[in-house]
């Protein structure tokens, strides 16, 4: 019985620390936007024009670029302490690339706020 209760005890503990941690970060928000490519021979391409122009948002959060398989969608993650700066990177990135990539992308779906933190 003793031993149980040493168990029961590091999980309440752990438990209550890790409600700690979680109360004293601040909320992070990810937006994403969605972009169709023409072409599916370029990605390497499109992959180095997003996160470029991604670093220019840096200051603002965190970019992350990846191909949805078997389509050619690429998905813009931002993630910024802010929901409307994430949103509003996330499409001025999507937006530039369309502007870089003459004709040959759209946006097909653009980011909005989120409404809730994903922490």
């Amino acid at each position: 019985m003793k031993g149980t209760h040493k168990i029961i005890g590091c999980c309440i503990l752990a438990g209550i620390l890790n409600a700690g941690c979680g109360f004293f970060m601040p909320p992070v928000y990810r937006a994403v936007s969605i972009v169709e490519t023409r072409s599916v021979s370029a990605y390497d391409e499109v992959f180095a024009t997003i996160e470029e122009l991604g670093a220019a948002e840096a200051e603002l959060g965190k970019v992350r670029v990846q191909h949805v398989k078997d389509t050619r969608l690429i998905q813009i993650r931002f993630t910024s302490k802010s929901p409307t700066d994430a949103a509003d990177a996330c499409n001025r990135i999507a937006t530039a690339f369309v502007r870089v990539s003459e004709g040959n992308a759209q946006v097909v779906e653009k980011a909005k706020p989120p409404a809730h933190p994903l922490r």
